[in-house]
């Protein structure tokens, strides 16, 4: 058996850069403009199908055995449906999202000219001082929506950052070691 040296700390960098780097289902620009820089580095060529699968292929010794590895690369999201008066975003899911279990979350705002805009997941009912129903009310894409980290107060102000209907939304993926 060969055994060979483990560069641990490239397996964890190599790792974080997957892990937050934006890829909400459909959005595949930058992970696999990530996947072509790593793959080129181990000497490889990356190959995208019409369905946006990615391919490496590595020749073995033995070519009476094909031996295939694979990775989930894409990741829940949101896609701006619309705005707010107040500048917030609406949203719809991208995925299966439970939104109680990302109410709070930060996100990042891919704009289509490739700026990020980053916001925060709220209920819009989400002060139980002022609502009555804020702790027991069902999250849906029809009472979330996207609070921009940046001072907007109107859909004007959130549309002249870059923010567009379209714009796909990734949830922050909190990465620690």
């Amino acid at each position: 058996m060969t055994h060979f040296e483990t560069d641990t700390q490239y397996l964890i960098d190599t790792t974080k850069k997957l892990v937050e780097c934006d890829s909400p289902v459909g959005y595949y620009e930058r992970i696999h403009e990530l996947l072509r820089e790593l793959v080129a580095e181990a000497g490889y060529e990356l190959q995208i199908d019409n369905k946006a699968t990615a391919y490496v292929l590595v020749e073995g010794k033995d070519t009476s055995k094909t031996v295939g590895v694979n990775a989930h690369l894409d990741t829940i999201g949101l896609i701006v449906r619309g705005f707010n008066s107040d500048g917030t975003l609406r949203v719809r899911q991208l995925g299966g999202i439970n939104y109680h279990s990302i109410e709070g979350e930060t996100c990042h705002v891919v704009c289509r000219d490739g700026s990020v805009v980053d916001g925060q997941v709220i209920c819009n009912h989400h002060s139980v001082h002022v609502f009555e129903d804020a702790r027991t009310m069902e999250r849906t894409e029809d009472n979330m929506s996207i609070s921009l980290i940046a001072d907007v107060s109107s859909a004007e102000e959130a549309r002249a950052l870059g923010v567009s209907e379209g714009a796909v939304i990734a949830i922050d993926p909190h990465f620690e070691m």
